[in-house]
């Protein structure tokens, strides 16, 4: 059952509030609170250590352990251990994802693995940076989770309202959160995007693959990379650009291009610590100065939660499209799933 510490965020939250914003799916996004505080109390720290090993390639010590995850969990090599680890870390977070979220993610990434396709994935693993390049964004990707789990109770008002289609009816002049610290969320923010930019040649290479045919033609683009290259004609040229630009490779229009537009001028403020926040309002205005322009963002501190829900969301997706291009280096090694298939679902 959840704690009172949770039943008081809802109570001063919401308050009466919650027929108006949600309706009748009010308890069905209770339901996917209690999923996800369940999910981080009793199966996350389990998880954890599990990362760990893998990452350090320890995965005889991990068979016992995975098994008391599930009994389907029969894990012999390192396709066995991705598979068992990913499976249980994004059905956890599937609890605060919108509901047909994670299939859309799951059909989108499906088309990595058609004939068309996988021939082509090798030189895209190595253009990417290969194993050490995956595991060390997979690294960075688990402790900010475990950042987002530690400090959930302080998302829960963001989340309900991001998943319940809500955030436009709430009255941000009226109602505040006093849940978090508008320092913790800024500083969370701005890594949890960061790794998004990390994480974002991943997509950007599978669109060139799918839609050029190669995963070294990139999109026409005015992107500079330094002096002498005027715009990114390979991976060699997009490790070498500012993270910021490598948005602009990422074409809307494109097949693995589905993730929320992400806001760089807040961002590119909090890089520069050009921001202030009144606490009494809530208020926070960034301001992004660039070629003596000012792209001036204000938001409330219930706004800058929601961005980092949805950077959350982001970093769910792309990691999907990781998760199979690693399967698939892993049985072009030779090596076969000991597993068994989930009853339902995946």
């Amino acid at each position: 059952c959840l704690n009172n510490f949770y039943f008081r965020i809802l109570s001063n939250f919401l308050g009466s509030l919650h027929s108006g914003l949600y309706g009748d799916t009010y308890f069905d996004l209770v339901e996917h609170m209690k999923r996800f505080l369940s999910f981080r109390d009793s199966c996350w720290p389990k998880l954890t250590p599990l990362f760990d090993l893998f990452f350090n390639g320890k995965i005889r010590l991990t068979e016992e352990h995975f098994l008391k995850l599930s009994p389907r969990f029969i894990v012999k090599n390192e396709l066995d251990a991705l598979m068992a680890l990913h499976q249980t870390m994004v059905l956890g977070m599937n609890s605060i994802l919108a509901d047909g979220t994670l299939e859309k993610f799951v059909d989108i990434s499906e088309q990595i693995v058609t004939s068309s396709n996988l021939s082509k994935s090798d030189e895209l693993n190595v253009a990417l940076g290969g194993e050490v390049h995956f595991n060390s964004l997979e690294k960075r990707l688990v402790k900010i989770y475990d950042r987002w789990m530690a400090n959930f109770e302080k998302y829960i008002p963001a989340t309900m309202l991001s998943i319940g289609k809500a955030t436009d009816k709430f009255d941000k002049e009226k109602f505040g959160i006093a849940t978090t610290s508008f320092e913790d969320m800024k500083a969370f923010y701005s890594d949890s995007y960061e790794l998004i930019l990390d994480f974002l040649g991943v997509a950007v290479g599978l669109n060139n693959i799918v839609v050029r045919g190669n995963c070294n033609a990139f999109p026409a683009n005015t992107i500079r990379v330094n002096r002498q290259t005027t715009c990114v004609g390979s991976f060699s040229d997009y490790h070498e650009t500012v993270k910021s630009s490598r948005l602009g490779l990422l074409a809307e229009d494109e097949p693995f291009s589905k993730v929320i537009p992400l806001n760089r001028h807040v961002r590119n403020a909090i890089a520069h610590f050009d921001y202030e926040f009144d606490a009494g309002t809530q208020k926070i205005m960034f301001h992004d100065k660039h070629k003596n322009k000012d792209n001036s963002v204000e938001l409330y501190l219930v706004d800058l939660a929601i961005l980092c829900y949805e950077n959350m969301t982001i970093l769910v997706y792309l990691d999907e499209l990781l998760y199979n291009l690693r399967k698939i280096y892993y049985i072009k090694a030779g090596m076969s799933p000991h597993i068994k298939a989930p009853s339902v679902g995946r």
